[in-house]
């Protein structure tokens, strides 16, 4: 799968953001490499967000917050949401807002969330 068109990351993201996931994604090659020099890989996968389409690179972290609710298969995620929490993580050697997602259960979705609603 090939993705182009606009990013949705840290600078667009804020906390509490709720996510359309728009496809199942695709692993791709990453701009960073392993120590032997090889390309890493990450996971993208299309999101719709305020009326806009666009690609988000998974980390493992969300990944693994969305599988109990989603399950393995990300092609059962199309249709699905996800909030947004912001986090200050090291990255790479340095500090740097990521984005960590939640699986957003509508049965659920007032109740009040362990990373707050600030926006």
């Amino acid at each position: 799968m090939i993705f182009g068109g606009k990013f949705y990351g840290s600078k667009i993201a804020k906390t509490g953001d709720i996510l359309n996931f728009t496809n199942p994604g695709d692993w791709v090659e990453s701009q960073y490499k392993k120590e032997d020099g090889t390309p890493r890989k990450q996971f993208q996968i299309g999101i719709e967000f305020g009326g806009q389409e666009y690609v988000l690179n998974l980390n493992g972290t969300s990944i693994n917050n969305l599988i109990p609710s989603y399950g393995k298969d990300t092609q059962e995620w199309i249709g699905k949401q996800a909030k947004v929490e912001i986090v200050n993580a090291m990255v790479a050697g340095k500090m740097k807002n990521m984005i960590i997602l939640h699986p957003v259960d509508i049965s659920e979705e007032t109740a009040e969330q362990p990373w707050g609603d600030e926006k």
